[in-house]
This record gives structure tokens, C-alpha cells and sequence, in this order.
């Protein structure tokens, strides 16, 4: 099975998910409005409003910064809504079926464009459940398949996107995405949650091409990539640099978030070394935190491999010869 690395929102997502939870927010208290107005405008309106009351919640939970396992929660919420706001609904296309359709698609633009099989079959079938209440008429059939076609495409694109983030080789996060979650990270690490910035090297790689060809190299690639996966605690943020280089990005101590990669590493039968420089004790910035890490990197390369230095001044001040590398694992 493979391990499964988190894809952090690019800054477009995040915008996108900002504004969506806003319109969201906005059509759920509207439709609110209009039952507290005219009640008649649904055959339930208590149901109807239990339903607009999920939707806002939900809104709610699209705001920024909330964490991914919510927003998994977000789904099936919303098609309970659609099934208390649109199958208990009246014939046709009423104002608050139409609601519900654009805040529906508005989930699927909060969750960064990710909808689930299961939840696209729901959704149509919850869609086309007024044909089966109250029969089929010209208008009504156009609109809910116009409104399936939309969900569907905006989730299908949607995903296409989201894998365009990942290295295809490994699954890590492609450089580009790294680069910009690194970024983000940086940017908002204090003292009291530093963000540590592991770089990863394997060790010993190009002779691995050299004698045994890129297709063994790519095999060992990979086999490194998701044995890190698999020690990623769920806020952690892994990418392929390039090459035989990889990142991890985590809040906490780098020396223990580089301890846990190199040794399911190890545990693949693979050797590696690794730099570990931590933010804004070692720089404040992405650039910097990956040149200093790459000098911590130098110095594990040095000592013998196989283990991870911390990056300190006076490491990088030191000659060659001196064994700066905090052995993490023994070869």
C-alpha cells in the first residue's frame, strides 16, 4: 500500500478556500432568511433549516488554518443537509435547492477541489431524488444534470491538479510545492514552535547509478521516500528535493524528526545522512534554513554518514577533518 503524504494547499487553495467558505457562509444564512420570510417556500421547513444550520457550520469550518481532518468531516455533513434541504424539497428547482447546489460545489472548492467517490455518487442521487418524488419535467431535469455535471468536473479537474503537486517518481511532494509550503512554514515559526527544516541525502548514490544503472537508483528512490512516509507524524510535510535529496518539514525538534527518517530508512536497507537546521534560531527565512541545513549536511557527510548534525556556527566554522555529526544511527 502506499504510504500517503500530506499535499499542503498552495496559496491560490488557500485563497479559494477563504473566499468559498465566505459565499458559503452567506448562502446558508440567506437561506435562513427565506424560511424565516415565507416557511412555505419548503414543504419541511423545519427540516430545511436543520439543514442550512449544517451548511453554516460547515462554512464555518472552511476558514483558514483549520486543520485537514476537519475539513474531511465537512462531507458528509453537507450531504445530510442535501438530503434534509433537496430530496424533502419541493418539485422543481426551488431558490433553496439552487442554495444548496452552489454551496455544495463551494465544499468542494473548501476542501482544495478533493471530493470523494462516494460523496460524488451521493451527491447525484440526491440531486436527481425530486425526479423520483415528483416526477420528471423538461426544466428539472436540465438543471439538477447541469448541477451534477458541475460538481462532478469541478472535482475531477480539481484532483487532476492536486496530483500535479506530487514528484511522480516517489510520491514525496514535487520540488515546486515543497519549495512553497516551506515558505509558508517558515514564515510562521516562533520560538516556542520552531519549524526544523531535515535534509535528506542518500548516501552513496551516484556510485549505486554508476554501477548498477538508474533503474536501480529509482528503486532505491523510491523505497527511501516512502519509508520516510511512513514516519511522518500527520502534520509533517515531506517533499523530493531533487536528486537523492529530500526535506522534511515539521514543528518541534529536527534532531528527533531526523532521527525517526533516518532510521525507517535504515530499516529499508538504505543508508543516509541528514542536515538539520531549525527556524528562526537558524534563519528566518526558507533559502537560508536549506543553505544551513546543507552545511549540517556536509559536516554527517563527513563524520561518516550514516547519521544527522544539527546545524551550529561553530560546526560550520570547523576544519574538514573535524567530526561535527551527532551519530543517530550506527553503520
Amino acid at each position: 500500500m502506499r504510504p500517503v503524504v500530506r499535499t499542503p494547499p498552495t496559496a491560490a487553495v488557500a485563497a479559494a478556500r477563504d473566499y468559498a467558505s465566505q459565499v458559503r457562509l452567506a448562502l446558508a444564512c440567506f437561506g435562513i432568511m427565506l424560511l424565516v420570510v415565507d416557511p412555505a417556500v419548503h414543504p419541511v421547513p423545519q427540516a430545511a433549516a436543520v439543514g442550512f444550520a449544517i451548511l453554516l457550520a460547515t462554512g464555518l469550518v472552511h476558514r483558514r488554518r483549520v486543520p485537514e481532518h476537519w475539513l474531511r468531516v465537512e462531507e458528509p455533513f453537507a450531504l445530510v443537509a442535501g438530503i434534509l434541504i433537496v430530496t424533502l424539497g419541493p418539485p422543481g428547482i426551488g431558490a433553496l435547492t439552487l442554495l444548496w447546489l452552489v454551496s455544495a460545489a463551494l465544499g468542494v472548492v473548501g476542501r482544495g477541489g478533493r471530493a470523494s467517490a462516494v460523496g460524488r455518487v451521493v451527491v447525484v442521487v440526491i440531486l436527481f431524488s425530486p425526479i423520483a418524488a415528483h416526477g420528471l419535467d423538461a426544466q428539472t431535469a436540465t438543471i439538477l444534470v447541469a448541477g451534477a455535471g458541475l460538481l462532478l468536473s469541478v472535482g475531477t479537474v480539481s484532483n487532476e491538479t492536486h496530483e500535479l503537486l506530487r514528484d511522480p517518481l516517489t510520491g514525496a511532494l514535487s520540488r515546486a510545492a515543497l519549495l512553497a509550503e516551506s515558505e509558508r512554514m517558515v514564515a510562521r515559526a516562533r520560538a516556542d514552535a520552531p519549524v526544523a527544516l531535515v535534509l535528506i541525502d542518500l548516501d552513496d548514490f551516484g556510485k549505486l547509478n554508476k554501477r548498477e544503472g538508474h533503474q536501480a537508483g529509482d528503486v532505491v528512490l523510491k523505497a527511501a521516500a516512502h519509508a520516510v512516509m511512513s514516519s511522518l507524524r500527520r502534520a509533517d510535510t515531506f517533499g523530493r528535493l531533487g536528486g537523492d535529496e529530500f526535506i522534511v518539514l515539521g514543528i518541534g525538534d529536527g534532531e528527533t524528526i531526523a532521527r525517526r527518517a533516518l532510521e525507517a530508512i535504515a530499516m529499508a536497507g538504505i543508508s543516509a545522512s541528514a542536515g538539520v537546521a531549525s527556524a528562526p534560531l537558524d534563519g528566518v527565512s526558507a533559502p537560508e534554513l536549506r543553505r544551513r541545513a546543507d552545511v549540517a549536511l556536509r559536516a554527517s557527510k563527513r563524520a561518516g554518514k550514516t547519521r544527522a548534525t544539527v546545524f551550529s556556527r561553530d560546526a560550520d566554522a570547523a576544519a574538514p577533518e573535524t567530526p561535527a555529526g551527532a551519530p543517530i544511527l550506527r553503520g
